[in-house]
């Protein structure tokens, strides 16, 4: 009885809280910013990073190896240059994580990625994508034709990636579609900000408006904390019920506490 109670008192604080804050009023000022971060999710970020160029991002990443002379030289053998220097290099790609809308960035914090495109005597002839603080380059020594397209054309470009039905995809953003690079150039069907999404260990879908309804045969456990009439709002009504549980008045069912 005793810990009923002071699981009913926790509760209450918990609820009067919750409540409190809903009544609180909302500025204007403060209202106009939830729906600016809400519309701006859904507008294109900025992709291009112009404070560093490519060598510098190479040769940053370059040094994390052991023997960097000799990453260097392979690295040169691997693009068929004397130096690297023998090629050019577009400015790199911020790479971002197409689900979130955000710079692919992992838990370290600071690693992030860039995609840089490559040119032998000015004809763009394949890629790079490089992580310096992690020392990883990726070498891709083909060239995508929607990429060609792109630079014809002088569209903006958004290179990352997202899991996609279960599965990692590298993905390109331009000229309104988004292109899939992991089985051969595809355009896809998928829309910006609306990515059928999955989380890679559970498999567990996140539905969006461009993925079917999943059925599966445990429910998900929707209740809100403090919500005791479960009617989806945590309000003074909640409230006043904890408090006649509390005096005994009223009886709770597990659903409630």
């Amino acid at each position: 009885m005793k810990k009923t109670k002071r699981i009913l008192s926790s509760l209450m604080a918990l609820t009067l809280s919750a409540a409190m804050i809903g009544l609180s009023p909302v500025s204007a000022q403060e209202d106009a910013t939830v729906g600016n971060s809400a519309s701006s999710l859904a507008q294109m970020p900025e992709s291009k990073d112009t404070t560093q160029n490519a060598l510098d991002l190479l040769e940053e990443a370059l040094q994390k190896d052991p023997n960097p002379d000799l990453a260097r030289e392979r690295l040169c053998e691997d693009l068929g240059v004397s130096t690297l220097t023998d090629l050019t290099y577009s400015t790199p790609y911020h790479y971002y994580d197409f689900y979130t809308q955000e710079l692919a960035v992992p838990e370290s914090g600071d690693a992030y990625t860039y995609w840089i495109l490559l040119y032998r005597d000015g004809v763009y002839c394949g890629n790079l994508s490089v992580t310096p603080a992690l020392g990883l380059i990726q070498k891709d020594l083909k060239p995508y034709a929607c990429v060609e397209t792109a630079l014809e054309q002088q569209d903006d470009m958004w290179f990352g990636g997202a899991i996609v039905d279960g599965l990692p995809a590298e993905l390109v953003y331009t000229g309104g579609v988004i292109y899939s690079l992991n089985f051969g150039e595809t355009k896809t069907d998928l829309v910006w900000g609306q990515l059928p999404h999955s989380d890679y260990n559970s498999g567990v879908i996140i539905e969006t408006t461009t993925t079917p309804a999943v059925t599966t045969t445990q429910e998900p456990n929707l209740s809100i904390l403090g919500d005791v009439n479960l009617d989806g709002i945590v309000d003074l009504k909640d409230a006043v019920l904890l408090n006649k549980a509390a005096n005994g008045t009223v009886a709770l069912n597990d659903a409630q506490l």
